[in-house]
């Protein structure tokens, strides 16, 4: 994964999802979708690195840290950490 590769676990019914989308699409900011629903083998990853948990959106980076719901000030942060 390039360092500005980002996965976002997404879900089609979760506004919040949507909300991060539009954000993260109005600010060029590139992604991987990965759809939950479409690709249910992928809620493991959900569980891997919420220690159990399942919420969503998630991010996962480059560097293997991950954000669950996270604001946009948020994002911008850690993409600007990544360099």
């Amino acid at each position: 994964m390039d360092k500005t590769k980002i996965q976002f676990y997404t879900a089609a019914w979760c506004g919040y999802c949507h909300s991060l989308k539009s954000f993260m699409d109005r600010s060029n900011i590139e992604y991987e979708s990965i759809n939950i629903d479409q690709d249910p083998q992928y809620i493991d990853d959900l569980y891997k690195y919420q220690n159990g948990g399942r919420t969503i959106p998630m991010l996962v980076y480059s560097d293997n840290d991950h954000q669950v719901n996270p604001k946009p000030n948020e994002v911008l942060n850690k993409i600007k950490s990544l360099g």
